[in-house]
């Protein structure tokens, strides 16, 4: 039934009345109630349609009872807002929750739970209860009526919240196991009754059998003693304690019943001697917990995951603590033959969605105590456990630097491992510790070829693993790869390039090309023509030349081979390859040949079959095409403006249409156009009035820096520098790029390592800002530090302690930032460590 949202009292009290007529008599004490339901705020948020009293009596029909309880969802709140329609209807759904005859009743308590959390976020983010946006649109309620409908319903919110609560906690003792599940996590919302719900809660658990449930009531328990007062959270720790306390105390007891356990680990094996990383195996082997002891202080009936759960609940209320007990704990499940993870995701390196890394984790920063249950993982006689090992041994390598020489050779074992998703899974993590990995090349080159492995993804890996380790042997097998076509590449799983976005997770990395063959510079002449093929292949003028212009960086002589593939076949990806290189014109006097694969000015390689006319004048320094090209295409004010710049002198002609283009703009979009204009005529004195004031302070960011960085190139006075020293100190509101671009000039020009070391500092300890890839933008400050220091080692002294910092040899830094939170573990972590070591070792050996 939908209800007119204006209609009064007396037509709802109607609508409620004949609704009698046909309702269950389970029914009719709910449906009394609904005539004092104030329909006109329960409204659809993205319609603003109204609901009238059978929204709520759906409820006890099996065929609309689904339906009804996500549009209640759905009425109450959304996202990060709270619905006046939650006061008046969340009471009717706790009693409908209640009834035995309702359906849904699980489903229903689990949707009380969400609109409690909704409430919890609008509050934690200053949202005040109001009407959904649309409904003002849709109904015109006015600001003042709707006002008042806020401040009635938010001031109703807290105590209509109390109600539910105190009926959420009659559910605890409800017989119907996925009710009391909901109810538990509904009630971890009660943060306001946090000690009187908690003393329930844990009466509960004392008399819970179902580990389902009691895992879901030891995590209500541990956030909600996060609310409570000081003496009453004790209270709760003490007891979670407790539960730790019992099950090692039956584990040292022993138990009739052995369990058939993984026998190299026992409890005393998982806290060895700090200074043993490689505990000789045991022979005993932890009993199964005791089943129940009897005086109700085991909760879930004694099961293991249920003292997992007591850990979590731990970890929250007391966080940073770590207990010896947890590993034992944790332990009891991860290494029991039965056990298996609750959830199978879809990609095997996707190590986010692995439950044992999760549950491995809980141990926290016990290093020994990891270190021992993943070495007791990789060697448990169950392939699916070993996985386990290797996912916990992939996060810990990621993690903690003292885990490399640890664990390597334990998970070394595992590339001839039966299970072929365990071999590939070994040969990943091999490759993510690169060169620490090569005493282990012989083993992944065996994998690399048919003759040797016949699972592709597994040789797949191998090649990886093989070019991660700087072991040659990668390179004859890369070069039959790649001439291999696309469709195989895909199905093997390489592509081509990475996206820029894919990085910084576990799910993210992909096997490319590119990033293979970057560092194989020295293999240039073998792997030069199927990196042409490949382009080819691909119309690729972006992504593959980048690694040709990075072999060039490394002093290979490529560029003359390039030269040469101009009078073959492969003329117009060795023109693009060579564009992307820069190296001037380096082939004057054969525009002929080049002018035939001219095309259009093409600033986004929309068109690879054919030479930009830029990309012809940097080759050759013939300007004739691209002033043709300028004056004869409609080319975009600013990128003309670029162009120009580029070809100074050589563009002369070109002066007037700047001028006359500056007469029409803005001031903030000039920029271009004046350093076009200098570099065309020379003349700083046309164009440095303007660009000072487009510097002068109080100018945002994004103009003032490129404004002045320009000045310091065409007339860098003493006015300019001051202005440079002057924002350089406010690091974290202009962000990386400028204040790199700052740096740089101010470095250039005065030379004074105090200007610029705490500028280049805050960008290195920076991590929050919210775009990038941290270890690049990380490594442009340290490489410009080493330059400093190597210039005035005294200047970088201030900053050598906080340097020295990154070299310490416990936990890697974070390494990555973009628009998710912040992440420490991911498949790259040791790679871009160790870089961000190398680089700050420069700094500190320039230093001394």
């Amino acid at each position: 039934m939908t209800g007119d949202p204006n209609r009064g009292p007396s037509r709802v009290r109607c609508a409620a009345c004949a609704t009698l007529a046909w309702v269950e008599a389970g029914e009719r004490d709910v449906v009394a109630g609904l005539d004092a339901v104030n329909w006109s705020v329960v409204l659809n948020p993205g319609t603003a349609a109204g609901y009238g009293p059978r929204l709520v009596t759906d409820l006890w029909r099996a065929e609309a009872a689904e339906a009804a309880v996500r549009t209640l969802r759905r009425v109450c709140g959304v996202g990060e807002y709270l619905y006046p329609a939650a006061v008046e209807l969340l009471p009717f759904m706790t009693l409908a929750a209640a009834d035995p005859a309702v359906p849904v009743r699980a489903l229903l308590v689990e949707s009380i739970g969400e609109i409690a959390a909704t409430a919890a976020r609008a509050e934690a983010l200053g949202r005040p209860m109001r009407l959904p946006a649309m409904a003002s649109l849709r109904t015109g309620l006015g600001a003042s009526a709707a006002s008042q409908v806020r401040r009635v319903t938010a001031a109703s919110w807290p105590s209509v919240w109390d109600r539910v609560v105190t009926d959420l906690c009659a559910l605890l003792d409800d017989p119907v196991q996925p009710v009391r599940r909901s109810t538990a996590v509904a009630l971890a919302q009660a943060t306001g009754r946090a000690e009187e719900v908690t003393q329930l809660l844990q009466s509960r658990c004392a008399a819970e059998h179902d580990p389902v449930v009691a895992e879901h009531l030891l995590a209500a328990l541990g956030e909600l003693a996060t609310h409570a007062a000081e003496p009453r959270r004790q209270e709760i720790v003490t007891w979670l304690q407790a539960h730790l306390t019992l099950g090692d105390a039956a584990l040292a007891h022993g138990d009739p019943h052995p369990s058939p356990h993984n026998p190299h680990l026992t409890s005393a094996d998982l806290h060895p001697n700090p200074g043993d990383l490689h505990p000789a195996p045991g022979d005993g082997r932890p009993a199964d917990p005791h089943p129940n002891l009897g005086d109700g202080s085991s909760a879930g009936g004694g099961r293991p995951e249920v003292r997992v759960a007591v850990v979590r609940a731990l970890r929250r209320v007391v966080p940073g603590h770590d207990d010896p007990a947890y590993a034992r704990a944790v332990a009891e499940v991860l290494l029991d033959p039965g056990w298996r993870p609750s959830t199978q995701r879809a990609d095997l390196f996707d190590l986010q969605a692995s439950e044992v890394r999760e549950i491995g984790e809980l141990l926290g920063g016990d290093l020994p105590g990891l270190l021992a249950l993943t070495r007791a993982l990789l060697s448990h006689d169950r392939p699916e456990h070993r996985t386990g090992g290797l996912e916990l041994a992939a996060a810990l390598l990621a993690d903690r630097r003292s885990a490399v020489p640890a664990l390597l050779p334990a998970l070394a074992r595992l590339v001839d491992d039966p299970l072929p998703a365990n071999r590939a899974l070994a040969l990943r993590t091999l490759a993510m510790c690169g060169t620490a990995s090569r005493p282990w090349a012989d083993a992944a080159a065996a994998h690399a070829t048919p003759v040797g492995e016949p699972d592709p993804l597994v040789r797949t890996q191998a090649l990886w693993a093989l070019a991660k380790m700087g072991d040659d042997r990668c390179v004859p097998l890369l070069a039959v790869r790649m001439a291999a076509g696309p469709r195989r590449e895909r199905r093997d799983g390489f592509r081509d390039w990475l996206p820029l976005s894919n990085v910084g997770r576990w799910s993210d990395l992909e096997l490319n090309f590119c990033e293979l063959l970057t560092p194989l510079h020295a293999h240039h002449r073998d792997l030069l023509l199927p990196l042409m093929a490949k382009m080819a292949a691909r119309h690729d003028r972006l992504h593959y030349p980048l690694v040709l212009a990075a072999w060039h960086r490394a002093g290979v002589p490529v560029v003359p081979d390039l030269v040469e593939l101009l009078d073959t076949e492969h003329a117009l990806w060795a023109a693009h390859a060579l564009g992307a290189i820069g190296p001037g014109p380096v082939v004057a006097g054969r525009e002929r040949g080049l002018r035939k694969l001219l095309g259009p000015l093409d600033p986004g390689g929309r068109d690879p079959a054919r030479i930009d006319p830029l990309i012809h004048w940097r080759l050759t320094g013939d300007t004739e095409p691209v002033l043709t090209a300028l004056d004869s295409e409609d080319t975009l004010s600013w990128y003309r403006a670029e162009i120009y710049a580029e070809l100074g002198p050589a563009a002369a002609g070109a002066a007037e249409w700047l001028r006359q283009e500056l007469r029409t703009l803005p001031p903030l979009a000039a920029l271009r156009h004046l350093r076009a204009l200098w570099r065309v005529t020379g003349d700083a004195g046309e164009v440095v009035p303007a660009l000072l004031a487009l510097s002068a302070p109080g100018t945002g960011a994004s103009d003032t820096v490129p404004a002045l960085i320009t000045l310091t190139e065409i007339a860098p006075t003493g006015e300019v520098l001051d202005r440079l020293r002057n924002l350089i100190h406010q690091a974290r509101r202009l962000g990386h790029r400028h204040t790199l671009a700052l740096a740089r000039a101010l470095w250039r020009h005065s030379r004074r390592a105090e200007e610029i070391v705490p500028a280049l500092m805050t960008l290195v300890e920076q991590v929050t800002e919210p775009s990038g890839w941290l270890p690049r933008s990380r490594l442009e400050p340290l490489a410009l530090l080493a330059e400093v220091a190597a210039a005035d080692p005294e200047g970088v002294v201030p900053a050598l302690p906080r340097l020295r910092a990154l070299l310490d040899p416990g936990q890697r830094p974070f390494t990555y930032r973009n628009w998710r939170p912040v992440e420490r573990r991911h498949w790259r972590s040791v790679e871009d460590d160790e870089a961000l070591r190398a680089a700050a070792r420069a700094v500190l050996d320039a230093g001394r």
